[in-house]
C-alpha cells in the first residue's frame, strides 16, 4: 500500500446519533411544543448516559428546537409565526445561492432526479402521505445543495433546516405539497432553459411562498378562540 493514502473514516459519535433521534421527534411533533425533556428519563429510554443526551441538548437549543431554563428545565420551543418569519427569507436566499453554484453543474441525469423526486411529491400530496411530501421535497432541493459545492452554504441550511421541515410537520398538507409540485415543474422548465436568473428567482419564491402561508396559519391558528 505504499503510496496509496485512504482518508480516516469519519466515525459516528454517540452525541450525533442521539441528537439525530431527538431531533427527529422533534421536527416530526412526536414531542410536542412546551413538552419538558429530562436527560436523565431520556438518557434511560435510549439506553445511553446522561452525558450524549445533555451535549445534544445543547445543540438543538443552539438549533432553536429547545430551549433550556437555567435551573429548571429544557423544553421543546413553541411553533412560533414569529420564527417562521424570521427563518423562512434566510433559507430562500441559502437555497437561491445553492441554485445559482449548481447550474451549471446539472446534468440530464440531474433533472430527471429532479423530475423524479416532483413525481414522488406529487403522488404523495394525492395520497395525502405528510412524510412522504416532505421527504420528496427535500430530496428535490437537496440536488441542488449537493453539486452547489459549497460546504457553508449546506452547513447553513443544515442548521436550519430542521426548524423548517417542524413548521411543515405541523402544517403542510396536499395543497400545499400540490402548490409545491407546481413551483417545481417550473423551476425544471427554468434548469433546462439554463436561465439562471429566473431559476434562481423560483427557488426563492417557492421557499418564500411556503413561509408565507406558515406563517399566515400559525396567526391564524393563535387568534382563534
Amino acid at each position: 500500500m505504499a503510496g496509496v493514502k485512504l482518508d480516516r473514516l469519519r466515525r459516528v459519535s454517540l452525541r450525533e446519533r442521539v441528537l439525530k433521534v431527538l431531533e427527529g421527534h422533534i421536527v416530526s411533533g412526536t414531542f410536542s411544543p412546551g413538552q419538558r425533556l429530562q436527560d436523565g428519563e431520556l438518557a434511560q429510554q435510549l439506553g445511553v448516559s446522561r452525558t450524549p443526551v445533555r451535549e445534544a441538548l445543547q445543540e438543538l437549543a443552539a438549533m432553536g428546537l429547545v430551549e433550556a431554563i437555567p435551573g429548571a428545565m429544557t423544553r421543546v420551543t413553541e411553533v412560533d409565526p414569529a420564527d417562521a418569519a424570521a427563518v423562512f427569507p434566510v433559507v430562500a436566499q441559502l437555497h437561491a445561492l445553492a441554485t445559482r453554484l449548481a447550474v451549471g453543474k446539472l446534468t440530464p441525469t440531474d433533472v430527471e432526479a429532479l423530475r423524479r423526486h416532483n413525481a414522488e411529491l406529487l403522488e404523495a400530496a394525492q395520497a395525502g402521505d405528510r412524510d412522504r411530501m416532505i421527504q420528496a421535497d427535500t430530496a428535490f432541493h437537496d440536488v441542488f445543495i449537493e453539486l452547489s459545492g459549497n460546504p457553508v452554504v449546506a452547513d447553513l441550511l443544515a442548521r436550519l433546516t430542521p426548524r423548517v421541515r417542524r413548521f411543515e410537520y405541523a402544517l403542510f398538507d396536499d395543497a400545499a405539497g400540490y402548490a409545491s409540485a407546481h413551483d417545481h415543474d417550473q423551476i425544471i422548465e427554468a434548469c433546462e432553459a439554463a436561465d439562471v436568473a429566473r431559476l434562481a428567482e423560483l427557488v426563492e419564491r417557492n421557499w418564500l411562498s411556503l413561509g408565507d402561508d406558515v406563517v399566515r396559519h400559525l396567526e391564524d391558528r393563535q387568534s382563534s378562540p
